[in-house]
C-alpha cells in the first residue's frame, strides 16, 4: 500500500534493563497527516488527520517469559485494536498464547468484533518424542474454533509427525472438519531447525 503526502511520526520510548536479566519497554506514538488523502480504513488506526493513539509495551525475564501488548486508542480512547501475547519456555516447555481483539469494519469483510484467544505449547517428553498442541476460543461465539494435537519423533536423520485438527466452525458453506496427518521428514535437508533436546546430529 502506497501513502503519498506529508506527515509527522511522533513517539516516546522508555525502557529498563534489570540487573538479572529483566527488561521492561514502554512506547507511545501518533502519526500526523498534512493532507488527509491515505487510504486507509477507520478500524486500521491510520485515516484521518491524525491516527489512532499506539500504546505498546513489552515485560520480560532471563529467558523464561516475554509479555508483549500492543493497543490502539481512538480519540475517545476507545479500545479499535488490541493483541496481548505471553511466551513461556523452559528447558522441555514452550507455551506461547496470544488474545486478539478488533473493532467491526465493513471494509475490512469484518461485520462484528472480533475477540479470540489462541494457545500454542510443545513439550520435550524425552530426548527423542515432543507433544504438541494448539487451541483457539472465539468469544464472540462462546466456543472453541480449532483445536489439534500432534507428536513428533526425531531420531538423528529422520523426523516422524503425527497429528490430529479439527475445525468447530460451521456456516452456510463451511462444516466442521476434522483431519489427520502424517509426515516423515529427513533432516539435514533444509527441513528447518533442529529440536533442542536431541543430541545427536545429521548433516548432509
Amino acid at each position: 500500500m502506497l501513502e503519498e503526502g506529508a506527515r509527522a511520526d511522533i513517539g516516546l520510548s522508555w525502557t529498563r534493563f534489570g540487573r538479572q536479566g529483566w527488561e521492561n519497554t514502554l512506547a507511545v506514538g501518533r502519526v500526523f497527516r498534512f493532507d488527509d488523502d491515505g487510504p486507509f480504513t477507520a478500524a486500521s488506526g491510520l485515516d484521518g488527520d491524525a491516527s489512532d493513539w499506539l500504546i505498546s509495551g513489552r515485560l520480560s525475564t532471563a529467558g523464561a517469559i516475554d509479555l508483549i501488548g500492543r493497543l490502539l486508542l481512538d480519540e475517545e480512547l476507545a479500545v479499535t485494536k488490541n493483541e496481548l501475547r505471553l511466551n513461556w519456555t523452559t528447558n522441555r516447555l514452550n507455551l506461547a498464547t496470544t488474545y486478539a481483539y478488533l473493532r467491526a469494519d465493513l471494509e475490512e469483510d469484518r461485520r462484528d468484533v472480533s475477540s479470540e484467544l489462541a494457545l500454542d505449547t510443545s513439550f520435550d517428553l524425552n530426548a527423542n518424542f515432543t507433544a504438541l498442541a494448539d487451541w483457539r476460543y472465539d468469544f464472540n461465539e462462546e466456543a472453541t474454533t480449532e483445536a489439534g494435537l500432534g507428536l513428533v519423533y526425531t531420531k538423528e536423520c529422520v523426523e516422524l509427525r503425527l497429528s490430529i485438527s479439527r475445525s468447530f466452525t460451521s456456516s452456510a458453506s463451511v462444516s466442521p472438519s476434522t483431519e489427520f496427518g502424517f509426515t516423515v521428514g529427513l533432516r539435514g535437508f533444509g527441513t528447518g531447525p533442529e529440536p533442542r533436546r536431541v543430541a545427536s546430529n545429521c548433516n548432509a
